[in-house]
């Protein structure tokens, strides 16, 4: 995912399931590397927060991760 803030990689390989969140302006934000242990398939970015979504299957709801720059928080969707 690409916008003017920045970009999100997703990253699957054997030895990896990660997602890098790189900034255009560096002097705002620092890059972040966070495990993508739910599988997180969306992404939008903006200069206040990072969210991450994947699909729902049989054993659990749609599921989103919100990381704030401020601070982390995390729900299930109805």
């Amino acid at each position: 995912m690409w916008n003017d803030v920045g970009v999100v990689i997703q990253y699957n390989s054997e030895d990896e399931q990660s997602i890098t969140v790189e900034f255009h302006d560096t002097a705002t934000h620092h890059a972040i590397h966070v495990n993508n242990t739910l599988s997180h398939i969306l992404a939008d970015l903006s200069t206040a927060a990072v969210l991450l979504a994947c699909e729902a299957d049989d054993k659990s709801p749609r599921y989103y991760n919100k990381q704030s720059f401020i601070s982390v928080v995390s729900k299930k969707c109805l």
